[in-house]
């Protein structure tokens, strides 16, 4: 579905390998749990707070702990979604993430619609 609204989506083994690969890929979003192993959401969220990053953050979890909820959100999260989320919320989240309206997009590229805004500005 989520290719069907133009979105190019890769899945990680956990935060590690995502930051493995970080160097060697553009993201435009990224979508994370906090419950994984070895390195925890929160954790990955601290350590791209840390290096500069930019790049927005959506936590989809079931974890239901306020502390961490808003240490997530004060560190930059975009948003913070409870399981279950529906696909049409999901999709909404992304697209305000991501600066589109990834509901209404089909068959486009988001990365080279990411760079093609980077590049007027």
């Amino acid at each position: 579905m989520y290719k069907r609204q133009g979105l190019d989506c890769v899945a990680y083994d956990g935060a590690l390998a995502f930051l493995s690969d970080l160097p060697h890929r553009r993201f435009a979003c990224l979508v994370t749990d906090i419950r994984m192993p070895g390195m925890n959401g929160l954790e990955l969220i601290e350590r791209l707070h840390s290096a500069g990053s930019t790049l927005p953050v959506v936590v989809l979890t079931s974890v239901r702990d306020a502390r961490m909820r808003d240490r997530a959100l004060a560190l930059g999260t975009f948003d913070w979604l409870m399981k279950p989320v529906t696909d049409h919320r999901l999709l909404q989240v992304l697209g305000s993430a991501i600066g589109t309206d990834a509901v209404s997009y089909t068959h486009l590229d988001v990365y080279k619609r990411q760079s093609l805004q980077r590049s007027r500005r």
